[in-house]
């Protein structure tokens, strides 16, 4: 009687560990895949960041390529600006 009292714990401590385990290991899982999500976010907000740096350089060349224009538009004479 004893021992079959013991051997059912044994079965629901059993049951429990496979059960533990199992909800780890689907943890482990959603864990690995917010953490691929979150560095792919990472990247990504990286690449926009470059992005809108290089938007912003590119702004600065064509105001002063425009200011450059302006300086020498000035600077033309009549039958210069004509042509």
């Amino acid at each position: 009687m004893q021992q079959s009292i013991e051997t059912e714990d044994a079965n629901a401590l059993y049951r429990d560990l496979a059960r533990v385990h199992k909800e780890y290991v689907e943890k482990s899982r959603d864990l690995d895949m917010l953490y691929d999500r979150q560095n792919k976010t990472t990247q990504n907000i990286q690449i926009l960041y470059q992005a809108h740096d290089s938007f912003k350089e590119l702004v600065k060349v064509f105001e002063e390529q425009m200011e450059l224009h302006k300086q020498n538009s000035k600077s033309i004479s009549a039958h210069e600006y004509s042509k």
